[in-house]
């Protein structure tokens, strides 16, 4: 079962680590803080607003973003990974 907190702690300087496994329709995103804790997870359907608005919603300061492409074609990730 994926994970998600309902009450996230908001401490702007906590650093958080995310990766996205994408699929054809969906992908799975998840969020770690530095000591590898889960901060958010789900998957969510191939959507870049609404990727973009889960990333935005976990507490402090991404610092990086790594995906694993599962998709056929030129690539859904090549084609938004300029605008996460």
């Amino acid at each position: 079962m994926l994970y998600s907190t309902d009450t996230p702690k908001k401490e702007a300087d906590m650093e958080l680590y995310a990766a996205i496994d994408l699929h054809s329709t969906n992908s799975v995103l998840v969020v770690t803080d530095a000591e590898d804790h889960m901060v958010f997870a789900k998957r969510l359907r191939n959507d870049l607003e609404l990727i973009v608005t889960a990333l935005r919603s976990c507490p402090g300061d991404i610092r990086a973003v790594v995906s694993s492409r599962r998709t056929t074609g030129t690539g859904w990730s090549t084609d938004c990974a300029p605008r996460i």
